[in-house]
């Protein structure tokens, strides 16, 4: 048990370690930390590793061989390698300068076997140098001599003698004056060496150089004795005693006394050394990288020195660097700058701000008193619309409300006169239904009958085409038109046919006595307006032709339309003909039957006798025509008068129109019409009527109960063969002893004042001509639903 314990602990801390494992990076020095070379090549190294983070350890080593020369030390370092790093597995080496390449090849079986390697700083290499090893790339120092020496010619052309400082002990020193040696000859000015000297005899030389030479610093790291020195030190030991100017090809001598030169940069040494490493960690090897031979390199000044030695701008290389450039008025002050833009930027950006949501709120305003116009005029249109509605349905005589209903349009429209026409057969105004003069605008005159004619062109015209006459000013009424206009001092003028189903029945006029410019949106209202009282003329119509049948009493008078009193009739004429038939023929043949005995013996039959048997002959002709006439109606329906309807349209439109007496009774009407169109065959207005006559019933049931939830609900289905609509209420239900006398004209549940029983009637009538079955129940939570089936109409059955 301990055994699989202890093996547990061990794998785990091995997971641990392997998910905790860094890449590890060797950089090796040629030489010690707090070089200006060296730490510039570190610096560029540790910024191009900064993406990784913690994921990699980077292990910096300083050979320290510049203040530490000869073989004894290079020897014993390996040992010391060894001490300190010979178990670390090493992704990859960079060796900086040619020491550390040398130290890395000659230890590379014993210490850096199948690592790769980057070298960077190498002066003077040689392919050699690598001996063909695969893994190892890197960038090459190569200080371009010939372009400072170019330059210092170019800024400096009447140069005698160019002295460079160089010791002659270090390795760099040494391939410096190998490449300097090959290039004197290419120029007219003199070379001379200041090398192998102590810092004051290198002092006193400087000193001593004539004012129009140039001194070129390379390096002095070394002096006579085998001292070491710094880059910082040989170059203020340098500067500190020369007047001439100071050009170099290192970095890091500018800014510390040089004027310039074409200089080599130990940090961007450093930067594609980190490069290429980074590539092998990558997963490419060091043979695929290519060996870069020339570094980065760039013209770099020091701004003070170039002011000091007379040496102007334009006479550099184009895009060369500039350090210590005086600062202009930006510079100095970049810091208030940028507060002060920073301010102006936000206050600017708060006065948009303001300026913006001062626009918006404006806009916003603007917005909502214009929304607040159009949803006040809506409402007052609704409110005209519903008043109309309310006053037509109110009543069945359909003149006694005009003068009422033209007020309400007059005042709305702020119009001088609204008049109504009825047409006649011979397309030309057969009366003023109504007409309502205003007295502020009195100016206008009424049409008399005897001038109908005046307007009779513009009738037929319209009937022709049904279309409406819209007139801002005289000039745009029609010319036919214009007498009657200025006879009645009228300016502008609206003229709508008054129609149903296409059929135009009347003219509805609104004129003003000035010019008027009459937006879409009152003319819409104004058809609107005309529509509805067109339908409501047109119920009016049909009633009061049903009713001409029989003596007109007062309780049918104020509810019936076409068919109500031919209801009545309908229903009780089929019982009675027949009784009434026999003794009408007995009483009509005993009649003829004087006559004729009369006709051939007059002297036997008083002529006052004749007189009254012709009477009774006629009088019983009279009656049987009309028997013939109810039943003909009745039984012989005009199919010509059916059509295919919209179910849920006819049902909306009814709605419409009883919508604001539903909310009035304190009622609610919930509406759950089947999706789409449900298409029937019928009469758009029976079935209108039908539906108003179930809702206001439903409403008169309501009025009798106390509650606060009062609801009528109407719905439409469709099924695969026919459709149903249903009118429910939550009221007191139907007495269930009605059965079906409830349709039975003049049968009625209610008190005498809200009803008179023909309202079902109606609607029984008029479902059964159009083919459909009515039925009621109560409903289980009280009230009762009426429930009207129909046939869909062919193109809607569903076909498997």
């Amino acid at each position: 048990m301990l055994k699989k314990f202890l093996a547990i602990i061990t794998f785990s801390i091995l997971i641990i370690s392997i998910g905790y494992s860094k890449d590890k990076i060797m950089v090796i020095h040629s030489y010690h930390q707090g070089l200006d070379w060296t730490d510039n090549i570190t610096k560029g190294i540790k910024g191009q590793f900064q993406e990784f983070g913690d994921s990699l350890e980077l292990y910096v080593e300083y050979l320290d061989t510049k203040r530490n020369p000869g073989t004894t030390y290079f020897n014993r370092l390996s040992q010391f390698y060894e001490t300190k790093h010979l178990n670390q597995n090493f992704k990859a080496i960079i060796a900086v300068d040619n020491v550390a390449l040398k130290f890395v090849t000659t230890n590379r079986d014993k210490y850096f076997k199948d690592i790769p390697v980057v070298f960077a700083g190498i002066n003077n290499f040689q392919p050699s140098m690598i001996e063909g090893d695969p893994l190892i790339t890197g960038v090459c120092e190569s200080a371009d001599f010939h372009q400072t020496l170019d330059l210092i010619n170019h800024l400096h052309p009447n140069l005698n003698k160019l002295y460079i400082i160089n010791d002659n002990k270090t390795t760099t020193a040494k391939e410096n004056k190998k490449i300097l040696k090959l290039l004197e000859s290419k120029y007219s000015y003199q070379f001379e060496y200041l090398e192998d000297l102590t810092p004051e005899e290198l002092a006193d030389s400087i000193r001593n150089i004539p004012p129009n030479d140039i001194i070129m610093l390379l390096t002095y790291n070394s002096d006579k004795n085998g001292n070491f020195m710094s880059y910082k030190e040989s170059i203020e030991l340098v500067y500190q005693n020369a007047q001439n100017p100071i050009y170099s090809v290192w970095q890091f001598f500018l800014g510390r006394g040089i004027v310039g030169g074409y200089l080599t940069s130990g940090k961007n040494q450093g930067i594609v050394a980190a490069q290429m490493a980074i590539q092998i960690l990558r997963g490419k090897t060091p043979s695929t990288i290519p060996i870069i031979n020339i570094p980065p390199q760039n013209f770099a000044f020091d701004n003070n020195l170039l002011k000091q030695h007379n040496i102007e701008f334009d006479m550099l290389p184009p895009g060369a660097v500039i350090i210590n450039k005086p600062a202009d008025f930006y510079q100095v002050n970049k810091r208030w700058i940028f507060w002060a833009s920073g301010i102006v930027i936000f206050l600017f950006i708060v006065i948009l701000v303001l300026v913006n949501a001062n626009f918006q709120k404006n806009k916003a305003q603007k917005s909502y008193q214009e929304e607040r116009i159009k949803l006040k005029r809506s409402l007052e249109e609704q409110t005209l619309i519903a008043n109309i509605v309310s006053a037509l349905n109110s009543t069945n005589d359909f003149k006694g409300v005009i003068r009422q209903i033209l007020h309400l349009i007059s005042k709305f429209y702020n119009a001088g006169k609204v008049t109504l026409f009825s047409f006649s057969e011979n397309d030309s105004i057969n009366e003023i239904i109504g007409s309502l003069v205003v007295e502020q605008d009195d100016s206008i005159q009424e049409l008399q009958p005897e001038e109908f004619g005046m307007v009779n062109d513009v009738v037929i015209e319209m009937k022709k085409e049904n279309s409406r006459i819209i007139c801002n000013s005289l000039s745009d009424a029609p010319a036919e038109v214009h007498p009657y206009l200025i006879s009645r001092n009228i300016a502008s003028m609206i003229l709508l046919p008054l129609s149903i189903d296409n059929k135009i029945m009347g003219m509805a006029s609104l004129t003003k006595s000035k010019d008027y410019n009459w937006s879409e949106g009152e003319i819409k209202l104004f058809e609107t307006i005309a529509q509805v009282i067109a339908n409501a003329w047109e119920r009016n119509y049909q009633m009061e032709m049903h009713l001409e049948s029989k003596e007109k009493h007062t309780d049918a008078l104020h509810i019936l339309e076409k068919s109500s009193r031919m209801a009545s009739v309908g229903v009780i004429a089929s019982g009675i003909t027949h009784e009434i038939r026999q003794p009408l023929n007995a009483i009509k043949v005993t009649a003829d039957s004087v006559l004729f005995w009369q006709k051939k013996n007059p002297q036997d039959v008083p002529e006052i006798l004749g007189n009254k048997m012709k009477s009774i002959s006629e009088g019983a002709q009279r009656i049987d025509d009309i028997i013939n006439q109810m039943r003909n109606y009745w039984i012989k329906s005009d199919p010509s008068q059916r059509s295919v309807i919209d179910l849920n349209a006819v049902i909306q439109n009814a709605l419409n129109l009883v919508e604001r007496q539903i909310y009035n009774h304190g009622i609610f009407p919930e509406k759950n019409l089947a999706y789409g169109k449900i298409l029937i065959h019928g009469n758009s207005l029976q079935l209108e009527q039908v539906i108003i006559n179930l809702i206001v019933n439903a409403i008169q049931a309501l009025d009798d109960v106390d509650q606060d939830d009062r609801r009528i609900i109407i719905s439409t289905h469709k099924g695969m063969t026919h459709a149903t609509i249903e009118i429910s209420d939550n009221g007191p239900g139907i007495d269930t002893s009605a059965g079906e006398k409830l349709f039975d004209p003049f049968y009625s549940t209610k008190q005498t004042t809200h009803g008179t029983g023909l309202g079902l009637a109606i609607v029984k009538t008029f479902t059964d001509q159009m083919k459909g079955q009515l039925q009621y129940t109560n409903n289980d939570n009280g009230g009762a639903c009426f429930k009207i089936t129909f046939a869909l109409a062919e193109e809607q059955i569903f076909k498997p």
